[in-house]
Protein backbone atom coordinates (compact mmCIF):
# COMPACT_ATOMS: atom_id res chain seq x y z
CA UNK A 1 0.00 0.00 0.00
CA UNK A 2 0.93 3.64 -0.23
CA UNK A 3 3.71 4.99 1.96
CA UNK A 4 3.07 8.31 3.64
CA UNK A 5 6.15 10.53 3.30
CA UNK A 6 4.68 13.88 4.24
CA UNK A 7 1.52 15.57 5.37
CA UNK A 8 0.24 19.07 4.69
CA UNK A 9 -1.51 21.26 7.19
CA UNK A 10 -3.82 24.21 6.64
CA UNK A 11 -4.72 26.16 9.75
CA UNK A 12 -8.21 27.63 10.04
CA UNK A 13 -8.23 30.89 11.99
CA UNK A 14 -10.41 30.70 15.07
CA UNK A 15 -10.77 26.92 14.79
CA UNK A 16 -7.41 25.20 14.42
CA UNK A 17 -5.14 24.61 17.38
CA UNK A 18 -1.75 23.21 18.29
CA UNK A 19 -1.22 20.32 20.68
CA UNK A 20 1.96 19.93 22.69
CA UNK A 21 3.57 16.75 23.92
CA UNK A 22 6.40 16.25 26.41
CA UNK A 23 8.33 13.09 27.23
CA UNK A 24 10.11 13.44 30.57
CA UNK A 25 12.28 11.11 32.62
CA UNK A 26 10.82 9.38 35.64
CA UNK A 27 7.87 7.24 36.60
CA UNK A 28 4.14 8.04 36.46
CA UNK A 29 2.61 9.62 39.57
CA UNK A 30 1.51 7.06 42.11
CA UNK A 31 0.49 9.05 45.16
CA UNK A 32 -2.51 11.26 45.73
CA UNK A 33 -0.17 14.26 46.07
CA UNK A 34 1.23 13.62 42.60
CA UNK A 35 -2.26 13.49 41.13
CA UNK A 36 -3.13 16.68 42.99
CA UNK A 37 -0.22 18.32 41.16
CA UNK A 38 -1.91 17.54 37.83
CA UNK A 39 -5.14 19.12 39.06
CA UNK A 40 -3.35 22.23 40.28
CA UNK A 41 -1.46 22.66 37.00
CA UNK A 42 -4.69 22.28 35.04
CA UNK A 43 -6.46 24.92 37.13
CA UNK A 44 -3.58 27.38 36.76
CA UNK A 45 -3.52 26.76 33.02
CA UNK A 46 -7.24 27.48 32.63
CA UNK A 47 -6.96 30.71 34.61
CA UNK A 48 -4.04 31.89 32.50
CA UNK A 49 -5.44 30.75 29.16
CA UNK A 50 -9.25 30.91 29.45
CA UNK A 51 -9.66 30.71 25.67
CA UNK A 52 -8.32 27.15 25.71
CA UNK A 53 -10.73 24.23 26.16
CA UNK A 54 -8.61 22.39 28.74
CA UNK A 55 -5.12 20.88 29.09
CA UNK A 56 -4.74 17.14 28.74
CA UNK A 57 -2.15 15.81 31.17
CA UNK A 58 -1.48 12.10 31.48
CA UNK A 59 1.48 9.90 32.30
CA UNK A 60 2.90 6.63 31.08
CA UNK A 61 6.22 4.93 31.80
CA UNK A 62 9.07 6.29 29.71
CA UNK A 63 10.72 3.00 28.81
CA UNK A 64 7.79 1.31 26.99
CA UNK A 65 7.18 4.53 25.07
CA UNK A 66 10.75 4.73 23.75
CA UNK A 67 10.97 1.00 23.02
CA UNK A 68 7.88 0.98 20.79
CA UNK A 69 8.48 4.04 18.65
CA UNK A 70 7.26 2.24 15.53
CA UNK A 71 3.77 2.43 17.07
CA UNK A 72 4.07 6.21 17.46
CA UNK A 73 3.45 6.91 13.77
CA UNK A 74 1.31 9.93 14.72
CA UNK A 75 4.50 11.68 15.87
CA UNK A 76 6.14 10.98 12.51
CA UNK A 77 3.26 12.52 10.59
CA UNK A 78 2.18 15.43 12.71
CA UNK A 79 4.90 16.54 15.13
CA UNK A 80 8.05 18.62 15.22
CA UNK A 81 10.60 18.60 18.01
CA UNK A 82 11.10 22.01 19.60
CA UNK A 83 13.18 21.07 22.65
CA UNK A 84 15.30 18.16 23.86
CA UNK A 85 16.10 14.87 22.13
CA UNK A 86 14.39 14.46 18.78
CA UNK A 87 12.80 11.00 18.67
CA UNK A 88 11.10 11.45 15.32
CA UNK A 89 14.02 10.32 13.08
CA UNK A 90 14.03 7.00 14.96
CA UNK A 91 10.44 6.27 13.90
CA UNK A 92 10.22 4.20 10.66
CA UNK A 93 8.51 5.58 7.57
CA UNK A 94 4.76 5.28 7.99
CA UNK A 95 2.69 3.06 5.71
CA UNK A 96 -1.00 3.56 5.13
CA UNK A 97 -1.83 -0.01 6.12
CA UNK A 98 -0.25 0.65 9.53
CA UNK A 99 -2.46 3.68 10.08
CA UNK A 100 -5.57 1.84 8.86
CA UNK A 101 -4.87 -1.12 11.16
CA UNK A 102 -4.35 1.13 14.18
CA UNK A 103 -7.46 3.16 13.40
CA UNK A 104 -9.91 0.30 12.91
CA UNK A 105 -12.87 0.22 15.21
CA UNK A 106 -15.79 -2.13 15.64
CA UNK A 107 -19.42 -1.91 16.60
CA UNK A 108 -18.68 -2.50 20.30
CA UNK A 109 -16.52 0.63 20.49
CA UNK A 110 -19.25 2.83 19.05
CA UNK A 111 -21.85 1.27 21.34
CA UNK A 112 -19.66 1.96 24.38
CA UNK A 113 -19.15 5.64 23.61
CA UNK A 114 -22.84 6.13 22.82
CA UNK A 115 -23.76 4.49 26.12
CA UNK A 116 -21.33 6.76 27.97
CA UNK A 117 -22.99 9.85 26.55
CA UNK A 118 -26.45 8.64 27.59
CA UNK A 119 -25.15 7.82 31.07
CA UNK A 120 -23.46 11.22 31.26
CA UNK A 121 -26.66 12.98 30.26
CA UNK A 122 -28.41 11.30 33.18
CA UNK A 123 -25.63 11.97 35.70
CA UNK A 124 -24.78 15.51 34.58
CA UNK A 125 -28.00 16.90 33.08
CA UNK A 126 -26.98 20.55 33.45
CA UNK A 127 -26.03 22.31 30.17
CA UNK A 128 -22.27 22.32 30.85
CA UNK A 129 -22.30 18.59 31.48
CA UNK A 130 -24.22 17.98 28.24
CA UNK A 131 -21.80 20.22 26.34
CA UNK A 132 -18.81 18.23 27.58
CA UNK A 133 -20.34 14.97 26.40
CA UNK A 134 -21.44 16.56 23.13
CA UNK A 135 -17.98 17.80 22.19
CA UNK A 136 -16.38 14.51 23.25
CA UNK A 137 -18.60 12.16 21.25
CA UNK A 138 -18.88 14.34 18.15
CA UNK A 139 -15.11 14.45 17.78
CA UNK A 140 -15.04 10.67 18.03
CA UNK A 141 -17.81 10.32 15.46
CA UNK A 142 -15.85 12.46 13.01
CA UNK A 143 -12.62 10.51 13.48
CA UNK A 144 -14.47 7.20 13.39
CA UNK A 145 -15.93 8.29 10.07
CA UNK A 146 -12.42 9.05 8.84
CA UNK A 147 -11.33 5.55 9.86
CA UNK A 148 -14.12 4.04 7.75
CA UNK A 149 -12.96 5.73 4.54
CA UNK A 150 -9.21 6.03 5.08
CA UNK A 151 -8.20 3.02 2.98
CA UNK A 152 -10.52 4.00 0.13
CA UNK A 153 -9.67 7.69 0.16
CA UNK A 154 -5.94 7.03 0.75
CA UNK A 155 -5.72 10.13 2.91
CA UNK A 156 -5.20 10.71 6.59
CA UNK A 157 -6.30 13.65 8.70
CA UNK A 158 -7.32 14.41 12.26
CA UNK A 159 -8.66 17.83 11.31
CA UNK A 160 -12.35 17.70 12.11
CA UNK A 161 -13.54 19.46 8.95
CA UNK A 162 -11.47 17.28 6.65
CA UNK A 163 -12.69 14.18 8.50
CA UNK A 164 -16.23 15.30 7.69
CA UNK A 165 -15.32 16.08 4.07
CA UNK A 166 -13.68 12.69 3.43
CA UNK A 167 -16.53 10.80 5.10
CA UNK A 168 -19.24 12.69 3.18
CA UNK A 169 -17.67 11.77 -0.18
CA UNK A 170 -18.30 8.07 0.49
CA UNK A 171 -21.47 8.39 2.58
CA UNK A 172 -23.46 11.29 1.10
CA UNK A 173 -26.64 9.99 2.73
CA UNK A 174 -25.06 10.77 6.11
CA UNK A 175 -23.68 14.17 5.06
CA UNK A 176 -26.20 16.20 7.09
CA UNK A 177 -25.76 14.12 10.24
CA UNK A 178 -21.96 14.31 10.15
CA UNK A 179 -22.10 18.03 9.38
CA UNK A 180 -24.20 18.45 12.51
CA UNK A 181 -21.59 16.46 14.44
CA UNK A 182 -18.94 18.84 13.10
CA UNK A 183 -20.92 21.87 14.26
CA UNK A 184 -21.44 20.35 17.70
CA UNK A 185 -17.77 19.36 18.02
CA UNK A 186 -16.85 23.05 17.67
CA UNK A 187 -19.93 24.68 19.24
CA UNK A 188 -21.49 22.00 21.47
CA UNK A 189 -25.11 22.11 22.49
CA UNK A 190 -26.18 21.93 26.11
CA UNK A 191 -29.61 20.61 25.17
CA UNK A 192 -29.90 16.83 25.54
CA UNK A 193 -33.07 16.74 23.42
CA UNK A 194 -31.08 18.14 20.51
CA UNK A 195 -27.99 15.99 21.04
CA UNK A 196 -29.28 12.50 21.84
CA UNK A 197 -31.24 11.89 18.59
CA UNK A 198 -28.05 12.66 16.60
CA UNK A 199 -26.02 10.39 18.87
CA UNK A 200 -28.50 7.57 18.28
CA UNK A 201 -28.76 8.07 14.49
CA UNK A 202 -25.09 8.51 13.73
CA UNK A 203 -23.95 6.01 16.35
CA UNK A 204 -26.17 3.26 14.91
CA UNK A 205 -24.97 3.97 11.38
CA UNK A 206 -21.26 3.99 12.27
CA UNK A 207 -21.61 0.78 14.29
CA UNK A 208 -23.37 -1.05 11.43
CA UNK A 209 -20.92 0.27 8.83
CA UNK A 210 -17.95 -0.77 10.98
CA UNK A 211 -19.16 -4.36 10.69
CA UNK A 212 -19.44 -4.01 6.91
CA UNK A 213 -15.98 -2.48 6.48
CA UNK A 214 -13.92 -4.22 9.16
CA UNK A 215 -15.99 -7.29 9.94
CA UNK A 216 -18.20 -8.12 12.92
CA UNK A 217 -16.50 -8.73 16.28
CA UNK A 218 -15.63 -12.39 16.84
CA UNK A 219 -17.49 -12.53 20.15
CA UNK A 220 -20.76 -11.14 18.83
Amino acid sequence: MKRIDSIAFSAVEGTSDLDSFALVHGNPPETENDRDWVKQVSEKYMKRFPFSHRPEIWFEPEEPFSENLEEKWWLKLGAVCIYGENLIPRIPQVKLETVVADSQFQRNYIIRIVDRVYEGAEQYPEPEGIKTGCRWICKRFLRAGMSLVMARAKVLTRDLYYCYEAFAKFYPQQDAAMWQALEYAINPTGNAEELLPLVKELGDFLAQEADAVFGAPQNS
